[in-house]
């Protein structure tokens, strides 16, 4: 897998992860802070087929990462090329705008997070310049689960 595209599944798998817990924290959401496990699920378009079936046969497009999270700043802070605009509908549900600046250049996108306890999830589209194959698409969704106490 080429630097590019590795970079664009690391990159989706922090935001999902980042943005669900950081803003889960920001005020009295339907959230129970602790150690989270999150797992994404990736899917990239606008990538030539050749490259496709190559990212197909090195990944199953899914990012799997336990943090805790506890703190709002911390949280707010882990991926410092982006900036997060969200506006809380209710104590379950987060509309997410990101602005993103990237190796490969700006990147954009919006998302949405349910809150549910001990459960969250959401999905996240970007789209993204993409290097050398030019713009590219992104869609991520995940599911994160409360998993005890942090250590």
């Amino acid at each position: 897998m080429n630097k590019s595209m590795k970079h664009l599944y690391t990159f989706t798998g922090v935001i999902c992860l980042s943005v669900s817990s950081t803003i889960a924290l920001a005020g009295d959401y339907n959230f129970k802070p602790g150690l989270w496990e999150s797992t994404a699920t990736t899917k990239i378009t606008g990538v030539p087929p050749e490259v496709a079936q190559f990212m197909a046969n090195m990944s199953n497009n899914t990012h799997t990462e336990t943090r805790c999270v506890m703190d709002v700043d911390t949280m707010l802070n882990a991926d410092s090329n982006c900036d997060v605009k969200y506006t809380r509908v209710n104590a379950g549900e987060i509309l997410v705008d990101l602005s993103c600046n990237t190796p490969e250049g700006p990147s954009s996108g919006k998302g949405e997070i349910y809150l549910k306890g001990t459960t969250a999830s959401g999905s996240l589209a970007m789209d993204m310049p993409g290097g050398q194959f030019g713009a590219v698409k992104m869609k991520s969704t995940f599911k994160g689960k409360y998993i005890g106490a942090c250590k």
